[in-house]
């Protein structure tokens, strides 16, 4: 019988925590049970989180792991209460009643898959599209949302699907044993194409759902600041050479030309964190931004 553990990760946020948990609460036809973690919130979250939703336990992280890390402890404390998959759900989203159930569905019927999408819309605008499927440019090191704002039908086919989001993603417990959770030397950016691509490596399928919907609120953690293009930076080159090694060369190239030159012509206020980024990638420097 599966069990889903639904981890949702809080920083800073309780108004869309509180949203989204009502949302997870009206889910229909599936056992599952709310693993809430705080990401070591300096405001009050906890306690406006714990009124609005008492039987949710909250799982306090002892300092902000940031996404890959504070998904593994809700992961690890979802595994602890048994559970045989785990959906991992951004926070800053709200769910169609039968999104759970749909992007379960294809593990009951095929042992091989290790990792489930949903098919993500705006939730400002609920007819136009975010996400049907993640393709991955290696030559490059940058991502693009397969059908991004438009209103079109269908998702990625399985043979182009390189990764699903980390905003709404199904991960059954034996995948989560092999492949060890998210890369938490990422910390920021960039988890999903890793953790789908040591899933896909380990023998694991990854697919879309196209009937699990899911509505986003879009980057309400950590919107364009000089501190995300730091993370974005080192990232892209630290999943270069993990993953597409000989790529490498040419993605340095491509963040020589975005985003360091943009910076040093007329954005000096990315200088010293693209700067660090390059520098931190060479050096190893992995996990949160520290001067």
């Amino acid at each position: 019988m599966s069990k889903v553990g639904v981890v949702i990760l809080n920083w800073n946020n309780a108004s869309d925590t509180i949203a989204c948990i009502t949302s997870v609460k009206a889910l229909q036809g599936v056992d599952f049970f709310i693993v809430c973690v705080d990401n070591a919130s300096i405001d009050d979250s906890v306690s406006k989180i714990s009124s609005s939703h008492p039987d949710v336990t909250i799982h306090l992280s002892p300092k902000n792991l940031g996404y890959a890390g504070g998904n593994n402890f809700g992961i690890e404390k979802a595994l602890q209460a048994g559970a045989s998959h785990i959906w991992i759900l951004n926070n800053d989203t709200e769910i169609d009643p039968l999104c759970l159930k749909n992007l379960l569905s294809p593990f009951l019927t095929n042992p091989k898959i290790g990792i489930t999408g949903s098919k993500i819309y705006y939730y400002a605008d609920k007819e136009k599209i975010w996400f049907a499927g993640g393709i991955y440019y290696p030559f490059r090191g940058v991502t693009t949302h397969y059908l991004e704002n438009s209103k079109l039908s269908g998702v990625l086919s399985d043979k182009k699907l390189d990764y699903v989001s980390g905003c709404s993603m199904l991960l059954s417990a034996a995948a989560i044993h092999s492949i060890k959770g998210f890369d938490a030397s990422l910390f920021l950016l960039y988890e999903e194409i890793d953790i789908c691509n040591r899933a896909k490596k380990n023998g694991f399928s990854v697919k879309m759902c196209e009937t699990s919907l899911v509505y986003h609120k879009v980057s309400q953690t950590l919107p364009d600041s000089p501190l995300r293009l730091y993370y974005f930076t080192r990232n892209r080159l630290y999943i270069s050479l993990k993953h597409y090694p000989l790529f490498l060369p040419f993605v340095l190239l491509w963040c020589v030309r975005w985003p360091l030159l943009p910076a040093l012509i007329k954005r000096p206020q990315n200088i010293k964190y693209v700067l660090k980024a390059f520098s931190d990638f060479f050096t190893g420097k992995m996990g949160p931004y520290a001067d």
